[in-house]
């Protein structure tokens, strides 16, 4: 899934200053993504990324189910960034 992958490579190139070169803070929408990681993922993700000035706005409909996998206790899976609900 894309969203997944923006994600994941957005605390990549966070972590490892790859983003710092650029002249404005970069926004990240992602749309309808998976869970990517657990929680201490998700923390470190959203720590790494406000250091590096990066906001990551994920972007849900409330009734996609992609949003909500893998499934399973939610101490198990986590989203990093801010969620923003569409709702029809």
């Amino acid at each position: 899934c894309g969203a997944s992958l923006a994600t994941l490579m957005a605390a990549e190139w966070a972590a490892d200053g790859s983003l710092s070169a650029l002249s404005l803070p970069p926004l990240l929408y992602s749309f309808a993504g998976p869970r990517v990681g657990n929680p201490a993922f998700a923390a470190s993700a959203d720590a790494t990324l406000a250091r590096r000035g990066l906001k990551l706005w994920r972007v849900t409909n409330m009734h996609d189910s992609i949003p909500h996998m893998p499934p399973g206790p939610q101490s198990q899976w986590q989203h990093a960034g801010t969620q923003v609900w569409l709702t029809p």
